[in-house]
């Protein structure tokens, strides 16, 4: 199906398709990337220049774990949009409409959510003329979502207490030495978003293409994932900073071993829904695994205050991505630009 060729669709649009897939990769840059580097630099193992290195692993987490999760979306993003080319614009930019506000408000967000809720709002307003977003697709990326947080959380827990079992009566002196393995624990983390949130801007490119008459071979899909690691340093680099001081701040108690058993849960739980192909959000489960580590010390470690932003992110991200594209079908509609 190709709405260039069967619609007559100029360059120009084709153009526009791309700059708004780039723009949602950029704000991915500034949202995630503030955070992944935030929560790198936050145990005072891993210094700046380092985690700008094992972000450089990002892009691989694909080959490693597969490209389920961007073959999963693109799939769900070429039914919807099928009917309506320009759904594809109002879709991509609601939801960095919506991870833009949070930005300003330094609220780490879920992008996952606000694509997800996008989707959801295009293809509830468009009733029958999109009917290629099966209502299961909405239920099970909620369920990874809540539960992505939950086994982030717990795995922390455990990981923590078995640290604490097995390390606990080793002297100071050994654990800070071994506190370098965090080096390890942050490069899995890297493999996992990539495999997991950086694809869902590979899969935006991969849309292009396939409406565009293009097949999805392995070269096209690494092609896309080089754009779209190339819009996420394009964003990181304006804006990331902004970011990971708000990471920084929630974190800033926390120790070397800690910070290396929160990326090792928040890692491990996001890579296992990648290979699942169930998008999930790499924030929001590092930050599941943050409470879980001070959940694991005593309860009155916990900062609420990180959890008050998680549970208000999870309860507006959706709801306002949906209302955004809902508001815009209809708005066009009433103006005779789609019919």
């Amino acid at each position: 199906m190709s709405w260039i060729f069967s619609h007559d669709w100029t360059i120009a649009f084709l153009v526009c398709l791309v700059a708004v897939a780039g723009i949602y990769g950029a704000v991915a840059g500034c949202n995630d990337g503030g955070n992944l580097y935030g929560g790198f630099t936050s145990g005072r193992t891993i210094n700046a220049k380092v985690a700008i290195a094992i972000m450089l692993a990002i892009p691989f987490g694909p080959l490693l774990l597969g490209n389920h999760v961007a073959r999963n979306l693109c799939t769900w993003m070429v039914a919807i949009c099928a009917g309506h080319p320009i759904s594809f614009l109002v879709i991509v930019g609601g939801a960095a409409c919506v991870t833009l506000v949070s930005w300003k408000k330094r609220i780490p967000t879920s992008m996952t959510l606000a694509l997800i809720g996008a989707m959801l709002g295009w293809s509830v307003a468009s009733h029958a003329q999109a009917p290629g977003f099966n209502p299961h697709v909405f239920v099970n990326v909620m369920a990874a979502s809540m539960l992505s947080i939950l086994y982030g959380g717990g795995l922390a827990v455990l990981l923590y207490f078995i640290s604490r079992r097995f390390l606990g009566p080793l002297p100071s002196a050994t654990i800070s030495r071994m506190s370098y393995v965090q080096y390890g624990a942050a490069t899995v983390q890297a493999f996992a978003y990539g495999a997991n949130d950086l694809s869902k801007v590979t899969a935006l490119f991969m849309a292009i293409a396939i409406v565009s008459g293009l097949s999805v071979s392995a070269y096209n899909a690494t092609l896309a994932t080089v754009f779209a690691f190339g819009a996420f340093v394009l964003g990181f680099a304006l804006g990331g900073e902004r970011i990971a001081k708000s990471v920084n701040n929630a974190t800033t108690n926390l120790r070397p071993m800690e910070s290396m058993i929160q990326q090792l849960a928040a890692g491990g739980i996001v890579s296992a829904f990648a290979v699942l192909g169930l998008p999930v959000s790499s924030t929001q489960t590092m930050n599941g695994a943050m409470i879980g580590v001070a959940a694991g010390q005593r309860i009155t470690s916990v900062r609420w205050k990180t959890v008050r932003e998680l549970v208000i992110s999870l309860a507006i991200t959706l709801p306002l991505a949906f209302g955004i594209v809902w508001i815009a079908y209809f708005s066009m509609h009433a103006v005779g630009i789609i019919h």
